[in-house]
């Protein structure tokens, strides 16, 4: 019997079909091992966050993103999350905000969501309403914003009464009181950026339209009565007469004119517009764009004194004896 031996040529391709065929089956194996671990980590984790806030702060990185959701378990892996948002070719599509979860998602549910803001919270309407004082600001924010705490405001923008500008803004609820009053105060600075010039001509500093124009916010009550109050003013303070403005008592005392004493008007307080001369200290409220205007271009009258009637109507007088004839008209007490 005749043995055949098989050549080198035979052995050498009997060996690489066989290596051939053994790296496929590793590359197979290893794929489907691939496969099996995406799967696994695309999964909800166990302890998904449904019904937590989840804050992605403006301006986060799509790594600083990734950590986020990973740290606050709402994907297993952050590579796999950053690995699909770079697939999808959306690395600057994902937006900020607050997220709430209704139910579990996979790590592409979380990708879509972040992509489209199908869960995202909105930001909260929050009015102030224009003569508001920090005090209001505080209570207001404090009551719309619950991460916020009464008290919170009022520290931020200690000093900054009147510099905190009243309008309808939308904020988001992961806001701290610092952003917040960083918002209201970029706010007041662009709103009157377009009154720069008119304010340097009006012979006041800036600081002095607010006050004045916290007054007029505060004594007037539309745009006539308060270009007529603040030229009212503006006359008293040319002759070196005390303002008598009992709005600042309501600052100061939180009375009205009708529940002022005789102990109130001579008070030593700073905020006494009867007793001291000048303007006060500081703004006594957040005045409207109506106010400051009134203060810039004051309608110019010979009036010194006014007082409102029942049903807020103005009356003007040039002399202190007119002026009195209208208390006994038009004031029942």
């Amino acid at each position: 019997m005749q043995v055949v031996l098989p050549t080198d040529d035979t052995i050498h391709r009997s060996f690489f079909s066989t290596l051939a065929r053994f790296s496929a089956l590793v590359v197979c194996a290893a794929a489907i091992l691939l496969g099996c671990s995406v799967l696994v980590l695309n999964t909800a984790p166990s302890s998904f966050p449904v019904g937590t806030r989840i804050a992605i702060p403006e301006g986060s990185t799509l790594t600083s993103i990734s950590r986020i959701l990973a740290e606050a378990q709402v994907v297993r892996s952050a590579f796999l999350f950053r690995t699909l948002v770079i697939s999808y070719n959306k690395e600057n599509a994902l937006h900020a905000g607050e997220y709430l979860f209704p139910e579990p998602l996979s790590t592409l549910g979380v990708v879509r969501v972040l992509i489209s803001q199908e869960v995202q919270i909105p930001p909260q309407k929050v009015t102030i309403p224009e003569g508001s004082t920090l005090a209001d600001f505080d209570k207001i924010i404090s009551d719309a914003l619950p991460r916020i705490e009464s008290g919170d405001i009022s520290k931020a923008a200690e000093g900054k009464e009147g510099a905190l500008f009243p309008d309808t803004y939308f904020m988001e609820e992961s806001s701290t009181a610092e952003e917040v009053v960083a918002l209201l105060r970029e706010t007041f600075t662009t709103r009157l950026a377009p009154l720069e010039e008119s304010i340097a001509a009006s012979g006041f500093t800036q600081e002095e339209v607010i006050i004045l124009a916290s007054l007029v916010e505060r004594e007037a009550n539309d745009e006539e009565s308060m270009k007529i109050v603040s030229g009212i003013l503006q006359n008293r303070l040319a002759m070196n007469m005390p303002l008598q403005v009992d709005a600042t008592f309501d600052y100061v005392y939180d009375k009205e004119s009708s529940e002022l004493t005789l102990d109130d008007l001579q008070s030593n307080h700073p905020f006494n517009t009867y007793r001291n001369r000048g303007l006060p200290p500081s703004p006594i409220a957040s005045p409207s764009m109506r106010a400051i205007e009134a203060v810039l271009f004051p309608i110019d009258t010979a009036y010194v004194y006014y007082l409102t009637d029942d049903e807020g109507i103005f009356h003007y007088a040039e002399t202190f004896d007119e002026h009195k004839v209208h208390k006994a008209r038009y004031l029942r007490n």
